[in-house]
């Protein structure tokens, strides 16, 4: 399991007295997805997945300055990757975004994927979750000009590969300030041509790792 090899990688063991105020914050989270009482928010997540995610949320698969986010990827039924443009700017890019607090991370990835190109969860399948975490670094001259930026180094990213089971509408504009003003749909490789320089690095390893099972789902 994915979840539970990342807390081993993360070398992290909390001393006894910062696990019993995670507890708490524990319980709390159990009964925002509906397992202590109330309604199951999250059907689709077995109860260990639950407990691994939150694990991951607070010991901590995070770094410090990073922020914890998801890249999504969807593909066509001809195997072509949708690939978007960001608002008044010349640079393309996957759908992403941050996982909030005490959000499960597929959900996130849902979630994002229906705020910033309108694809519901029951139009796509899962292909692929990504094994690993990415990271990049935003560079200086990208961060606003704000003393709340002075500790922010980059994103940490779990990805995601999907592909749409129904012909749906793109729509770019169910946020108030939408992230993207146009899209395409492009090669597998195609990406790595016209992706800002700083997020090249991520995205080839990203598709070298998530290649095999898209080739198993296209190439049959």
């Amino acid at each position: 399991n994915p979840y539970y090899r990342d807390l081993i990688k993360s070398k992290v063991i909390l001393p006894l007295k910062l696990f019993l105020v995670k507890v708490g914050g524990f319980n709390a989270y159990m009964k925002s997805i509906g397992k202590f009482g109330g309604q199951n928010k999250c059907p689709h997540l077995s109860n260990e997945r639950k407990i691994a995610n939150f694990l991951l949320t607070v010991m901590n698969i995070k770094e410090k300055g990073y922020r914890l986010n998801v890249g999504i990827i969807v593909a066509n039924s001809e195997g072509k990757l949708l690939y978007c443009k960001r608002k008044d700017s010349a640079n393309w890019q996957f759908p992403q975004g941050g996982i909030d607090k005490n959000e499960d991370i597929f959900d996130a990835a849902l979630r994002e994927l229906y705020e910033e190109v309108g694809i519901e969860e029951n139009k796509i399948k899962l292909i692929k979750e990504s094994n690993n975490w990415y990271k990049y670094d935003l560079p200086k001259k990208y961060k606003r000009n704000s003393f709340l930026w002075d500790s922010f180094k980059g994103q940490k990213q779990k990805w995601f590969l999907f592909k749409l089971i129904e012909e749906t509408k793109i729509d770019l504009n169910n946020e108030n300030s939408p992230e993207f003003d146009e899209f395409n749909w492009v090669d597998y490789w195609k990406p790595l041509d016209e992706i800002v320089e700083f997020k090249r690095d991520i995205y080839e390893k990203v598709l070298t790792e998530l290649e095999p099972a898209y080739k198993l789902e296209f190439c049959k």
